[in-house]
């Protein structure tokens, strides 16, 4: 029953920080200089849009969840030398500090994980 439907809504609530902070990054990253904003005919600074939105959100309710994804997506996007973790780096916690999950199945290694560069 209400339990289940509950700690769905909650689960979900939670994907907004992550999805605003991409949101962030692609927008940025995007050639286009205006957005429209949702289904509203305003155009809006690309590179603003995000922020614009979490702007709308916020007056539903305060989400510092929202805000510090949002500010992280920024500032990969402006500094992601200073949030991108070396090879060496993570090779190094797959060794020591987290090497008790390295040996659980299941687990691809950095060196055996074949995905694309993202951004």
């Amino acid at each position: 029953g209400g339990f289940g439907k509950t700690m769905s809504r909650i689960a979900m609530a939670g994907t907004w920080g992550p999805i605003f902070g991409l949101m962030a990054v692609r927008c940025m990253l995007s050639q286009q200089p205006t957005t429209q904003l949702c289904c509203l005919p305003i155009q809006v600074p690309t590179k603003w849009y995000p922020l614009i939105l979490a702007l709308i959100f916020q007056l539903m309710g305060i989400d510092f969840g929202m805000i510090s994804c949002l500010c992280a997506g920024y500032m990969y996007a402006y500094f992601p030398e200073r949030l991108q973790a070396s090879r060496d780096k993570l090779r190094g916690y797959e060794q020591g500090r987290f090497a008790f999950l390295a040996r659980k199945e299941g687990f691809v290694a950095l060196d055996a994980a074949g995905a694309a560069q993202v951004f």
